[in-house]
């Protein structure tokens, strides 16, 4: 098991791709001057048109991209660029922009775009690859990291997901482990519906949660707290003199979870802390996930947050025994038996908790 990763190297990007390259052909950045018209239906109609353009037309050939490769001595595959691929425009779009389209094609001087019959724009294939060129190589980039951290003990790979139906996809992934691991070295599988196949398991998943028996933390995930200082370990810029005349670093990292740590099915993971002021009637935790396994301080010095470091949710439990000072026990707890991490804090001494999801 890895953490999760190229979460934004996915098919969208390919359609946003397209997006540009169509405010690129019309010249109107955003289409601004065309959801911008005085009337507000008329503005919604007109993004729902550029979304039908791009998730449902578009989407349907970059689905099928790919689907007319060829196969050479049947161990090499090449794509047939000279075919096309027809985008259909919304009938307003079309005579919004009619004008502008084909002044686009005729600025940007590329053969393999054309306007045809029935408000259709003809993308010749070698065109269409330019669209898929970022997220492939993201997703190739992060396959190859993936396979190198387990050592290469991976023998099939699944793709799934509405882009991993797609069969250019299939095809360069299987390129890419050709040309760095050599043939038949892994096994590459299309399932039959893909674009449902994680629909599906977050449907067996919550039929019967004990299907999962683990999974690997995606990120660093903990809470900030305080600490007596210690010049030998503490920074300086980090100095802070309680009230009551203690003193103590601040913005110091309590992780609770390492990015790539295996999490068991229902288990949790629990730290203990108290105040640190005697009259203190509450203790806040701000939850913080992390991209850095080794975070020590949260913050710069002046209290801005570090890079990579996002808050997530902050609980603020109730702990009103002062009498007790500051040996009062507060349980934070991050449960991860079920899809989205839960978090319990628990003040022993009052019996009340709080909790955030």
């Amino acid at each position: 098991l890895t953490p999760p990763e190229g979460s934004l190297s996915g098919g969208n990007s390919v359609n946003q791709e397209f997006m540009h390259f169509l405010t690129r052909l019309v010249d109107d950045p955003g289409f601004s001057t065309y959801v911008s018209t005085p009337d507000n239906e008329t503005n919604a109609q007109h993004k729902l048109d550029i979304r039908t353009i791009v998730y449902n037309e578009f989407e349907e050939e970059k689905v099928k991209f790919g689907k007319t490769y060829v196969s050479i001595d049947n161990t090499d595959m090449k794509l047939n660029q000279d075919k096309f691929a027809y985008v259909k425009l919304s009938e307003s779009f079309y005579d919004f922009y009619k004008q502008h389209l084909k002044e686009g094609v005729t600025r940007m001087n590329d053969r393999r775009i054309c306007l045809g019959g029935r408000r259709m724009l003809h993308i010749q294939f070698s065109k269409m690859e330019e669209f898929f060129r970022r997220a492939v190589s993201k997703i190739e980039n992060v396959l190859i990291k993936m396979l190198d951290d387990l050592n290469n003990d991976v023998s099939t790979i699944y793709l799934v997901g509405g882009f991993g139906g797609c069969r250019y996809m299939y095809y360069r992934v299987q390129e890419l482990l050709k040309s760095r691991y050599g043939p038949n070295r892994f096994t590459v599988i299309i399932p039959k519906a893909a674009y449902l196949a994680v629909v599906e398991g977050a449907i067996q998943y919550r039929k019967n949660p004990e299907l999962i028996r683990s999974r690997v933390a995606e990120a660093t995930y903990g809470t900030e707290t305080l600490m007596p200082f210690d010049q030998k370990i503490h920074d300086v810029r980090y100095y802070h003199r309680m009230k009551s005349g203690e003193q103590f670093c601040i913005h110091l990292f309590s992780p609770l979870v390492i990015e790539g740590e295996r999490v068991g099915y229902n288990q949790v993971k629990r730290n203990v802390y108290q105040p640190a002021d005697p009259s203190q009637t509450s203790i806040k935790f701000n939850l913080l996930t992390s991209d850095d396994k080794n975070l020590f301080y949260t913050r710069s010095p002046n209290g801005v947050l570090k890079e990579g470091v996002k808050i997530l949710a902050t609980i603020t439990v109730p702990s009103p025994n002062t009498e007790q000072g500051t040996d009062r026990d507060v349980y934070l707890t991050f449960d991860f038996s079920n899809t989205e991490i839960q978090v319990h804090a628990y003040d022993v001494t009052s019996n009340t908790e709080r909790r955030a999801v």
